[in-house]
């Protein structure tokens, strides 16, 4: 069974270049350093228990909207709750295509 490895190597970059170019190697870095703080937060401890708590205050709102007893502010809660969740999964899945791209992957 193969291992799922997080980190990109010189190997790789040296890979990506050669198949690829330097300036799309490049872009590919610049891209994935713009959007890795973002991908730390998500991943460290504090960052999951936000997104636990996240989903636990969305699983109340939901509720709350299927039996017609949420107000317009926990309706609007809930809507921009869903829009941060999507964004964030977006830029996550983005950034682990952008990775796997320069692992060759």
């Amino acid at each position: 069974m193969e291992t799922v490895r997080n980190e990109i190597t010189v190997e790789d970059l040296a890979r990506h270049s050669r198949k690829h170019g330097r300036k799309a190697t490049s872009q590919l870095l610049a891209i994935l350093g713009r959007r890795r703080p973002h991908y730390e937060l998500v991943n460290s401890p504090g960052g999951q228990l936000m997104f636990v708590r996240l989903l636990s205050r969305m699983d109340e709102l939901l509720e709350k909207i299927v039996m017609n007893k949420a107000d317009e502010n926990e309706r609007i809660e809930y809507a921009v709750s869903v829009d941060f969740l999507q964004h964030n999964t977006d830029m996550m899945i983005n950034y682990k295509k952008h990775s796997d791209k320069l692992k060759g992957v």
